[in-house]
């Protein structure tokens, strides 16, 4: 006898791992669906957030965000915001009815109501207790137990929804001209960053996705960066902060930018910790986060010290030799900042000295470990990328799926659709055309993940040509039409070269 579930319209079949509405039937992540199987298992009643990270990361150290980007995942596939509902600082639950249907056969379309079974929040929460202890790591999915964090909740809970999106800390202005101080732009921010995502309900970007996205948006001045994120991502708020004063009379101003309102205001202090700390707390009002007395005030910020700025300040400017200079003498201080190493082989990539950037990427991937665990897969993502450049195709391929790996575990959707969309380009060179399409389509669904117009632009342009050399002259039309359409709603700059060589090709052809 086999087993699937509905709710809220779908239907849910955990052999295939897919969902399914009007016939049309979508797949679901490993992880994602394990999530949404332990959420079904317990419809309407409280889990904590710490028990589901248990559950489904046991094999790997990670953080909340990778929990928040999964829940996400799932209100967009079931296409309501509201299906999991948010507890603040006490965790989410399934709102809708769930019903477990049993089967020979998963019927192709509908509902059986002859086998069902209704599950209501009555069911009893299974517990599996060892000797004084109990483990969630030896429970298989299908079999989940649910301890003391799992909690009935009434239907007339008035507890309030997150915020529909992710929030964005944009790099910290300052009006200090001390030398002493130029770390504030990138470490003030980081530092606010890591507060937030420590205790915020809701996605919130890191330091190095907000600045790769401030160098892909066309107008980055500050007086036009902030709609522009509003328009390109799914940012439900963006903060700018302005450190000003002197030492012991520290001033921040902010303004914290939602999609219907804009709150102003200034904190003073004299010392700056204490400052951001503050700050975190005030913008931690407005996403229902944990109060100060709970926040950490031992953060190391990565990008906390003068050289880290400058060093992305040159990056940002595209002066890579600068940039490597300064990198590298990061490394020399703080040899165990992986992102400092990563950045570093990254710009001896750009300034022509690949099989250094190679050599430089091996030796750091085994520092790579606990809160820089993520840091392994980028490393592995740019080796391929080299490798690609070179024409080492196969050994590309071979090291884009250890970068899989490690970014699917940390649900680092960016980086996925990287992967997906170089291997799409890899199969385009090897004229696999059926395996670069499967690959162009997969980078398209991770760049909407991370709601990502100039990605899936770029990817469409990618598609576009890749039917073109295949004589399918339909499908070109088609994916170029959809980039056509992003390139012309956004305003999208950044991706004009591709789009404009692509737009030649086609109109060169008399077929088109």
């Amino acid at each position: 006898m086999s087993e699937f579930f509905s709710s809220a319209g779908y239907i849910i079949d955990p052999q295939r791992r897919t969902i399914e509405k009007d016939g049309e039937t979508t797949p679901v992540r490993a992880r994602t669906f394990e999530l949404l199987l332990i959420f079904l298992r317990s419809p309407k009643q409280l889990i904590s957030k710490q028990l589901l990270l248990d559950a489904i990361w046991d094999d790997v150290t990670v953080d909340e965000q990778v929990l928040f980007q999964s829940i996400r995942e799932l209100r967009l596939l079931f296409k309501q915001p509201e299906i999991i509902k948010n507890y603040p600082r006490k965790g989410y639950a399934w709102i809708d009815q769930v019903t477990l249907h049993q089967h020979k056969f998963l019927p192709p379309h509908g509902i059986t109501k002859k086998f069902t079974r209704e599950i209501n929040s009555r069911i009893p929460i299974v517990a599996l207790l060892l000797i004084g202890t109990i483990s969630l790591a030896a429970i298989h999915t299908d079999k989940i137990g649910m301890t003391s964090d799992a909690t009935t909740l009434p239907d007339s809970s008035n507890a309030q929804m997150s915020l529909d999106g992710s929030i964005i800390v944009l790099p910290f202005s300052s009006n200090i001209q001390s030398q002493d101080h130029q770390w504030v732009r990138l470490g003030a921010m980081d530092q606010v960053i890591a507060i937030l995502k420590e205790n915020s309900q809701q996605i919130v970007r890191s330091t190095e996705i907000v600045l790769e996205l401030i160098g892909q948006i066309n107008n980055p001045q500050q007086n036009k960066l902030v709609p522009n994120i509003f328009k390109v991502t799914d940012a439900a708020m963006v903060v700018e902060a302005n450190l000003s004063g002197n030492v012991e009379e520290y001033r921040l101003n902010f303004v914290i930018h939602a999609k219907s309102a804009t709150k102003r205001g200034v904190i003073f202090d004299t010392n700056i910790d204490k400052l951001l700390l503050q700050f975190a707390n005030v913008v931690s009002t407005h996403t229902g986060t944990k109060d100060s007395a709970d926040i950490d005030k031992t953060y190391e910020s990565d990008f906390r010290s003068e050289l880290i700025s400058r060093a992305f300040n040159a990056y940002e400017q595209q002066q890579y030799k600068e940039a490597n200079s300064f990198f590298n003498s990061v490394i020399a201080v703080e040899p165990h900042n992986l992102i400092a190493r990563r950045k570093y082989a990254e710009t001896l990539a750009y300034i022509g000295q690949p099989h250094a950037a190679k050599e430089s990427l091996q030796e750091s991937l085994p520092l790579a470990t606990g809160r820089y665990a993520i840091e392994k897969g980028r490393m592995y993502y740019w080796l391929s990328l080299i490798d690609y450049h070179q024409n080492a195709y196969s050994q590309s391929l071979a090291t884009l799926e250890k970068a899989n790996k490690v970014a699917d575990a940390h649900s680092d959707w960016l980086y996925q659709a990287y992967i997906a969309d170089l291997k799409g380009l890899i199969y385009t060179s090897q004229s696999q055309y059926v395996k670069a399409s499967a690959s162009f389509t997969s980078a398209l669904k991770h760049y909407g993940d991370v709601y990502c117009p100039i990605g899936r632009t770029r990817t469409h342009l990618h598609l576009a040509n890749l039917h073109f050399e295949n004589n399918n002259v339909a499908a070109s039309k088609a994916a170029f039409a959809e980039a056509d359409f992003l390139f012309t709603t956004y305003k999208l700059l950044s991706v004009e070269t591709i789009y404009k060589d692509t737009q030649q090709r086609l109109n060169a052809s008399t077929d088109i």
